[in-house]
């Protein structure tokens, strides 16, 4: 009886369960090799930084102002990276791929 009850609970509650929604893509998201490219970029940028600027504050400011010239060469805004960004991370399987083809581009430079 007991394992009855508790076949029924898990039935209620599993039948109830909707799945995770993901957002709709936004209406500039950015291509797939396009995020590969500039996030590439931006972590090539941030681990430079990191060496060369122990400080903190000197290193938030100078990441903020090369990032900015990251998205200006690929030709992007930052709200447009975020919001591709956001959407791609909403996929856990999808964003795996990218990091995996960005740890490919960089093991073969």
């Amino acid at each position: 009886m007991k394992s009855l009850i508790l076949f029924v609970f898990f039935l209620v509650l599993f039948s109830c369960h909707q799945g995770i929604q993901r957002a709709d893509p936004p209406e500039d998201l950015i291509s797939e090799e396009q995020m590969i490219q500039v996030t590439k970029d931006l972590m090539l940028m941030e681990g430079h930084i990191n060496l060369t600027y122990k400080d903190m504050n000197t290193f938030y400011k100078i990441m903020g102002s090369s990032s900015k010239a990251v998205y200006i060469k690929h030709g992007f805004t930052k709200e447009q990276y975020t919001r591709s960004f956001e959407y791609y991370a909403a996929d856990q399987r999808k964003m795996t791929e990218i990091y995996s083809k960005i740890l490919d581009d960089l093991t073969l430079e």
